[in-house]
């Protein structure tokens, strides 16, 4: 939904695009993500510990529980302790008059995977739409960045010129969705701006693709390539 209302964007002028509406409505999405991450958290016992600006840290008041940290880049990870002190002393050889003694248990590593397991899983859900969050929030930037370009390619000069811009930025796409993404916002900012397209510059960009989808503006319903 969010790819489809950024291709609308590109039948009206830059100044009328409402880009910036659509990225504040992501970016407030992406924070709505995060703070349901977070409540789940919470939800679990856990508590809001250090936080080092790209990552967040989460421990519990039972310590010998995993602790979680939280990337920035989407990335969650929990720890459990191999080893929990239950009790922590002095020597109990007299011959030692500093330290302490450490006493505890020791886990297995299987267990401690499974408990660590666990609470990721838990938090899977929450996790997933962060996660698609950031990916919504990081193509409507980069679209939105792609239209500004598009407005500037079209105004760079006379029609012709621009068109001829706007061919050899189609081009230069990948050949992959990312690229077929690009290609179809390509496609309707030259159906909203009603550029005019050669039958001959089309035959010559198809030739010239290194992907599968030949450009037909025909396939949108309206002509937009001169005779």
């Amino acid at each position: 939904m969010l790819f489809l209302a950024l291709l609308s964007l590109s039948t009206a002028s830059a100044d009328e695009l409402m880009g910036d509406a659509i990225i504040v409505h992501a970016e407030h999405s992406l924070v709505e993500a995060r703070a349901a991450l977070d409540q789940d958290l919470r939800d679990m016992g856990y508590l809001r510990g250090l936080d080092l600006g790209k990552r967040t840290f989460y421990i519990k008041l039972r310590y010998w529980e995993p602790r979680v940290t939280v990337h920035d880049s989407g990335y969650v990870r929990a720890n459990a302790w191999l080893f929990t002190p239950t009790l922590i002393s002095g020597h109990s050889d007299p011959s030692i008059d500093r330290g302490v003694e450490a006493h505890g248990l020791w886990d297995s590593p299987r267990k401690i995977q499974r408990t660590e397991q666990r609470v990721i899983e838990k938090l899977t859900p929450e996790l997933v739409d962060w996660r698609d969050a950031q990916a919504a929030y990081g193509l409507a930037v980069r679209l939105w960045e792609m239209n500004l370009e598009l407005e500037g390619l079209w105004a760079s000069g006379p029609p012709a010129d621009g068109a001829a811009l706007l061919l050899t930025r189609w081009l230069k796409t990948a050949d992959n969705d990312a690229g077929e993404e690009a290609r179809e916002l390509i496609e309707r900012f030259a159906l909203g701006q009603r550029v005019t397209f050669a039958p001959e510059q089309v035959a010559a960009a198809n030739a010239a693709r290194a992907f599968s989808r030949p450009l037909r503006p025909e396939a949108l319903g309206e002509p937009w390539y001169g005779d």
